[in-house]
Protein backbone atom coordinates (compact mmCIF):
# COMPACT_ATOMS: atom_id res chain seq x y z
CA UNK A 1 0.00 0.00 0.00
CA UNK A 2 2.66 2.53 1.02
CA UNK A 3 4.80 1.74 -1.95
CA UNK A 4 1.93 1.96 -4.44
CA UNK A 5 0.71 5.34 -3.19
CA UNK A 6 4.23 6.77 -3.04
CA UNK A 7 3.42 8.16 0.37
CA UNK A 8 6.77 8.75 1.96
CA UNK A 9 5.23 9.18 5.43
CA UNK A 10 3.58 5.77 5.35
CA UNK A 11 6.73 4.14 3.96
CA UNK A 12 8.82 5.51 6.84
CA UNK A 13 6.33 4.13 9.37
CA UNK A 14 6.46 0.71 7.72
CA UNK A 15 10.26 0.81 8.03
CA UNK A 16 9.96 1.79 11.69
CA UNK A 17 7.69 -1.20 12.33
CA UNK A 18 10.35 -3.39 10.72
CA UNK A 19 12.85 -1.94 13.18
CA UNK A 20 10.45 -2.80 16.01
CA UNK A 21 10.46 -6.44 14.87
CA UNK A 22 14.25 -6.44 15.01
CA UNK A 23 14.20 -4.94 18.51
CA UNK A 24 11.66 -7.53 19.66
CA UNK A 25 13.87 -10.32 18.30
CA UNK A 26 16.82 -8.90 20.25
CA UNK A 27 14.61 -8.59 23.34
CA UNK A 28 13.62 -12.24 22.95
CA UNK A 29 17.24 -13.35 22.64
CA UNK A 30 18.51 -11.40 25.64
CA UNK A 31 15.66 -12.51 27.89
CA UNK A 32 15.99 -16.19 26.96
CA UNK A 33 19.76 -15.99 27.53
CA UNK A 34 19.05 -14.57 30.97
CA UNK A 35 16.23 -16.92 32.02
CA UNK A 36 17.44 -20.29 30.67
CA UNK A 37 20.67 -20.57 32.71
CA UNK A 38 18.84 -19.73 35.95
CA UNK A 39 16.17 -22.29 35.19
CA UNK A 40 18.58 -25.12 34.31
CA UNK A 41 20.41 -24.67 37.63
CA UNK A 42 17.20 -25.07 39.64
CA UNK A 43 16.46 -28.22 41.62
CA UNK A 44 13.67 -29.24 39.22
CA UNK A 45 16.07 -31.03 36.89
CA UNK A 46 17.62 -34.34 37.81
CA UNK A 47 20.88 -34.05 35.90
CA UNK A 48 24.32 -34.03 37.52
CA UNK A 49 25.25 -30.56 38.76
CA UNK A 50 28.37 -30.46 36.58
CA UNK A 51 26.24 -31.05 33.49
CA UNK A 52 23.74 -28.41 34.60
CA UNK A 53 26.55 -25.90 35.14
CA UNK A 54 28.03 -26.57 31.69
CA UNK A 55 24.59 -26.21 30.11
CA UNK A 56 23.95 -22.98 32.01
CA UNK A 57 27.16 -21.52 30.60
CA UNK A 58 26.21 -22.55 27.08
CA UNK A 59 22.62 -21.35 27.36
CA UNK A 60 23.77 -17.93 28.53
CA UNK A 61 25.24 -17.44 25.05
CA UNK A 62 22.37 -19.07 23.16
CA UNK A 63 22.02 -17.77 19.59
CA UNK A 64 18.26 -17.44 19.36
CA UNK A 65 18.45 -16.41 15.71
CA UNK A 66 20.00 -19.78 14.93
CA UNK A 67 18.01 -21.98 17.31
CA UNK A 68 14.54 -20.47 16.90
CA UNK A 69 12.59 -19.77 13.74
CA UNK A 70 10.91 -16.45 12.96
CA UNK A 71 7.90 -17.39 15.09
CA UNK A 72 10.10 -18.21 18.11
CA UNK A 73 9.63 -21.96 17.73
CA UNK A 74 12.61 -23.90 19.03
CA UNK A 75 14.72 -25.86 16.53
CA UNK A 76 15.56 -28.49 19.11
CA UNK A 77 17.64 -30.79 16.92
CA UNK A 78 19.82 -27.86 15.88
CA UNK A 79 20.22 -26.73 19.49
CA UNK A 80 21.11 -30.20 20.70
CA UNK A 81 23.59 -30.60 17.86
CA UNK A 82 25.28 -27.26 18.63
CA UNK A 83 25.62 -27.64 22.40
CA UNK A 84 29.12 -28.83 23.24
CA UNK A 85 27.84 -30.46 26.43
CA UNK A 86 25.55 -32.75 24.44
CA UNK A 87 28.29 -33.63 21.97
CA UNK A 88 30.64 -34.48 24.85
CA UNK A 89 28.01 -36.65 26.54
CA UNK A 90 27.77 -38.76 23.40
CA UNK A 91 31.38 -39.77 24.05
CA UNK A 92 30.72 -40.94 27.62
CA UNK A 93 30.69 -44.63 28.50
CA UNK A 94 27.58 -46.48 27.32
CA UNK A 95 26.07 -47.19 30.74
CA UNK A 96 25.91 -43.64 32.04
CA UNK A 97 25.68 -42.02 28.62
CA UNK A 98 22.04 -42.84 27.95
CA UNK A 99 20.79 -41.81 31.39
CA UNK A 100 22.74 -38.57 31.59
CA UNK A 101 22.07 -37.61 27.98
CA UNK A 102 18.33 -38.23 28.40
CA UNK A 103 18.21 -36.17 31.60
CA UNK A 104 20.22 -33.37 30.03
CA UNK A 105 18.14 -33.43 26.85
CA UNK A 106 14.88 -33.29 28.79
CA UNK A 107 16.18 -30.45 30.94
CA UNK A 108 17.37 -28.44 27.92
CA UNK A 109 14.06 -28.86 26.13
CA UNK A 110 12.03 -27.94 29.22
CA UNK A 111 14.19 -24.97 30.15
CA UNK A 112 14.44 -23.38 26.73
CA UNK A 113 10.76 -23.94 26.01
CA UNK A 114 9.68 -22.51 29.38
CA UNK A 115 12.02 -19.52 29.06
CA UNK A 116 10.91 -18.74 25.54
CA UNK A 117 7.23 -19.10 26.49
CA UNK A 118 7.69 -16.54 29.27
CA UNK A 119 9.43 -14.09 26.94
CA UNK A 120 6.82 -14.60 24.21
CA UNK A 121 4.13 -13.68 26.72
CA UNK A 122 6.09 -10.50 27.56
CA UNK A 123 6.40 -9.64 23.87
CA UNK A 124 2.69 -10.29 23.28
CA UNK A 125 1.90 -7.93 26.15
CA UNK A 126 4.16 -5.20 24.78
CA UNK A 127 2.80 -5.47 21.25
CA UNK A 128 -0.81 -5.68 22.47
CA UNK A 129 -0.36 -2.57 24.61
CA UNK A 130 1.26 -0.73 21.68
CA UNK A 131 -1.60 -1.67 19.35
CA UNK A 132 -4.28 -0.68 21.87
CA UNK A 133 -2.62 2.67 22.59
CA UNK A 134 -2.15 3.34 18.89
CA UNK A 135 -5.76 2.50 18.04
CA UNK A 136 -7.03 4.73 20.85
CA UNK A 137 -4.73 7.58 19.80
CA UNK A 138 -5.76 7.29 16.16
CA UNK A 139 -9.45 7.25 17.08
CA UNK A 140 -9.04 10.64 18.77
CA UNK A 141 -6.56 12.09 16.27
CA UNK A 142 -6.49 10.18 12.96
CA UNK A 143 -3.32 11.41 11.29
CA UNK A 144 0.01 10.11 10.06
CA UNK A 145 1.77 12.36 12.56
CA UNK A 146 -0.07 10.70 15.43
CA UNK A 147 0.76 7.24 14.06
CA UNK A 148 4.40 8.23 13.76
CA UNK A 149 4.40 9.58 17.31
CA UNK A 150 2.97 6.32 18.69
CA UNK A 151 5.47 4.21 16.75
CA UNK A 152 8.38 6.39 17.85
CA UNK A 153 7.27 6.21 21.49
CA UNK A 154 7.05 2.42 21.28
CA UNK A 155 10.46 2.15 19.62
CA UNK A 156 12.13 4.50 22.11
CA UNK A 157 10.70 2.61 25.08
CA UNK A 158 11.67 -0.77 23.68
CA UNK A 159 15.15 0.43 22.76
CA UNK A 160 15.70 1.94 26.21
CA UNK A 161 14.54 -1.26 27.90
CA UNK A 162 16.78 -3.36 25.69
CA UNK A 163 19.94 -1.27 25.62
CA UNK A 164 19.53 1.14 28.53
CA UNK A 165 19.52 4.32 26.45
CA UNK A 166 17.13 5.90 23.92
Amino acid sequence: MAFLSHSFDITLNVIRIGFAVSLLDNFFGKRVQKLAPKEILSEKYDAPSSIKEMLALELSGLDTGKHFDGDYVLKFDKLKEDLTTCRNLKNADEISKTTILNKATNAIFDVVTASSREVIEEINGKVGLFLNKTIQALETEPSLNRLEKEINTFLAGLHKELYGWP
